[in-house]
């Protein structure tokens, strides 16, 4: 007797596709306050291509553990720039950084402070326009 094959992809795709279903059952919920907090952070503006659509904004797990979802591990972006980091188009290091200066801003900048030494006071005293010499 001959059974027709109603599927008519190969059965290798088949189980890939039920390994990434799994995965994705596997993920953890990001709650609201976290995700709020997420788009805080960025603006409420992709990091990557200044979008504003923030309602379809996605949570980007940095070390693609999606098990992991500490606020220093999520990055909240849009869909297009999503994919791209998925797709390696957008490097792994450069999310790390992007992120990095999201949480501590931009540590190359230096601010010089002018100040004068008050000796009777032993104080430091900010230089201002009055007080130049």
């Amino acid at each position: 007797m001959f059974i027709k094959n109603y599927n008519s992809k190969p059965v290798s795709e088949t189980l890939n596709f039920i390994e990434l279903m799994k995965s994705k059952l596997k993920r953890r919920y990001v709650p609201h306050k976290l995700k709020m907090k997420l788009q805080q952070e960025v603006g409420s503006e992709c990091p990557f291509c200044h979008c504003y659509e923030v309602s379809i904004f996605e949570v980007h797990h940095i070390d693609e553990n999606s098990e992991n979802s500490s606020f220093n591990n999520l990055i909240l972006i849009c869909p297009n720039c999503h994919q791209k980091i998925t797709d390696k188009e957008i490097p792994k290091h450069d999310v790390i950084d992007l992120k990095l200066k999201l949480m501590f801003g931009n540590l190359n900048k230096v601010e010089l402070a002018n100040t004068n030494v008050d000796s009777t006071n032993c104080n430091w005293v900010p230089r201002g326009k009055d007080n130049c010499f």
